[in-house]
């Protein structure tokens, strides 16, 4: 990830206890990861939570800013605007 700059994370998650599960990812507009035909759960349960891991940070501390979270059946992109 970018540091000492904004970015925009979006990923599409299809939960799923079978092999139709899928996750896609994009940075900035652009796709970083696709995995189709996936099983992305063992149950329906669905939960979406806003963390941060670091190991071996140096300096120790950190700050996190997060701004404008969506959770949308269509993509928002870039731009910030949700796709209809």
């Amino acid at each position: 990830m970018p540091v000492g700059a904004w970015f925009q994370i979006e990923t599409y998650y299809r939960n799923a206890a079978d092999g139709t599960g899928r996750v896609t990812t994009w940075l900035d507009g652009r796709q970083l990861v696709d995995l189709q035909g996936q099983t992305t759960s063992p149950t329906a349960w669905v939960e979406w939570d806003v963390v941060n891991v670091g190991k071996t940070l140096n300096p120790s501390t950190e700050t996190l800013f997060v701004d404008d979270c969506a959770i949308s059946f269509a993509r928002v992109g870039p731009t910030g605007t949700i796709a209809r």
